[in-house]
C-alpha cells in the first residue's frame, strides 16, 4: 500500500471547517475526485486521513487516535 502525503488547506466558513487537499502551493485543489476508501497523511494536522462516509456526509475524516507511545 503506498500512502500519498498531502497538505489540507480550509475552505469553509467561520465554525464550519471544510479541509480540502491542496499542492504544496495551498492554491491548487488536487484529489478533486476522490474515491471512498482512499487513505492519504494529511501533512498539515499530521494525522492519516480516509475519504468516507460519515453521518450521510462524504469527506476526509481522520482515523482513529494514537494506541502506542510516542
Amino acid at each position: 500500500m503506498i500512502i500519498n502525503r498531502v497538505r489540507f488547506k480550509d475552505f469553509g466558513s467561520p465554525g464550519v471547517p471544510n479541509f480540502k487537499p491542496v499542492d504544496d502551493t495551498e492554491t491548487n485543489l488536487i484529489l478533486t475526485n476522490p474515491v471512498e476508501g482512499m487513505i492519504v497523511m494529511d501533512l498539515t494536522n499530521r494525522m492519516l486521513k480516509v475519504y468516507t462516509m460519515k453521518n450521510g456526509v462524504l469527506g476526509w475524516y481522520e482515523i482513529g487516535q494514537q494506541t502506542c507511545p510516542d
